[in-house]
């Protein structure tokens, strides 16, 4: 029988300031791996010329007996070991090598994902193992993967540089591990304390392509970037994420500077979201496009709803919010629907930013 190790009350994720601390631990050595691993890749494609394209999966495990020494010594270290008892963490890595076209401006783009505990036979899933300390009655082996891409003019910083830890590079893989390793946290408190899984299925809706609504790209962007990223980042695992995401930034920055980063500027942006302005802006580009503007969003509310439901039955979950009350709701309430929810996300986001801030600055 499972230990409870750690009860929630709401099952949340309830450390100080968001940041789950038994998760700290596995950041910095992870984060040299994916670099590692990175630029072994770059160099063996770099003869494939600029414009050549190429990409990479495997697997990187990382032991206990490697993991072991990323334990801090005294304190509190073992109790939190025990909250999030780690045995073995399976590192997926994508590599791609792009052209100009598909970087779209970027000399490199970071991305991650976090694999849950297995419903079935799946292999790339998170597992309970046999304890490695009698702190605990078992431990994990947890999943995540990263997707690196660099395109024609990335240009390598050493690792030897002193100041190597503050590129924006090495920032952005440690800030997305952090990210994941949040979500790792939050799947494996559930588990053991049998409360519901974590809902898939209105983030799965929010980041489909482009070519699921069948309108002009300049209509899908505002679409896509404007109104379908807040409902994704408005979920409330989301913002635990983001809120640990976030402290890589903040513990190296101070608030001004850290006003410049996409986190914060997306918390504001959730914050002050307000329907009418966005509808303005939508209709004025499918005016535009000589499209008639009423029916268009009526469509694009339609097409989302239709993918949320099927992510719904795909995913076996009990919604929420139901998408059957959304699609019979007008299209002004849907829109005032969803304007609470990602401000009312906005504002926790931002003021846990502030807390960390904060904190650091004492």
């Amino acid at each position: 029988m499972m230990k409870r190790i750690n009860l929630f009350d709401n099952f949340s994720i309830n450390e100080a300031y968001g940041v789950a601390k038994p998760t700290t631990f596995y950041i910095r050595k992870l984060t040299w791996i994916a670099i590692d691993e990175f630029y072994k890749y770059v160099e063996a494609t770099r003869e494939l010329g600029k414009e050549g394209i190429d990409d990479l999966e495997y697997e990187v495990v990382v032991p206990y007996n490697q993991l072991v020494n990323c334990i801090p010594r005294g304190g509190d270290s073992l109790e939190q070991y025990s909250k999030f008892p780690i045995s073995e963490i399976v590192l997926a890595l994508n590599m791609h090598k792009h052209d100009t076209e598909k970087m779209k401006g970027n000399d490199w783009m970071i991305g991650g994902y976090a694999m849950p505990f297995a419903k079935g036979r799946e292999l790339k899933a998170t597992r309970f193992k046999d304890a490695v300390k009698q702190l605990t009655d078992h431990s994990l082996s947890i999943h995540l993967g990263l997707e690196m891409f660099y395109g024609p003019y990335f240009k390598r910083v050493s690792t030897d540089h002193p100041y190597f830890e503050r590129t924006h590079l090495f920032k952005k893989i440690e800030s997305v591990i952090s990210h994941e390793l949040n979500h790792l946290y939050e799947f494996y408190n559930r588990k053991i304390n049998k409360a519901p899984s974590i809902r898939l299925a209105p983030t799965m809706a929010a980041l489909v392509e482009e070519d699921t609504y069948k309108v002009p790209k300049n209509i899908f962007d505002i679409w896509s970037n404007d109104f379908l990223t807040y409902i994704y980042q408005s979920e409330p695992h989301e913002v635990n994420a983001q809120t640990q995401e976030a402290e890589t930034y903040i513990s190296r920055m101070g608030w001004d500077r850290f006003k410049t980063t996409r986190l914060y500027k997306d918390a504001i942006k959730m914050k002050n979201w307000n329907h009418k302005s966005y509808l303005e802006q939508l209709k004025k580009e499918i005016h535009d496009e000589n499209m008639d503007v009423d029916l268009t969003v009526d469509r694009l509310k339609e097409y989302f709803l239709i993918d949320y439901q099927n992510k719904v039955i795909e995913f076996k979950e009990t919604p929420i919010p139901d998408p059957w009350k959304l699609f019979n709701m007008s299209t002004e309430k849907f829109f005032i629907y969803y304007e609470k929810i990602i401000n009312e996300a906005g504002e926790k986001l931002f003021r846990n930013l502030a807390k960390l801030h904060n904190a650091k600055r004492h």
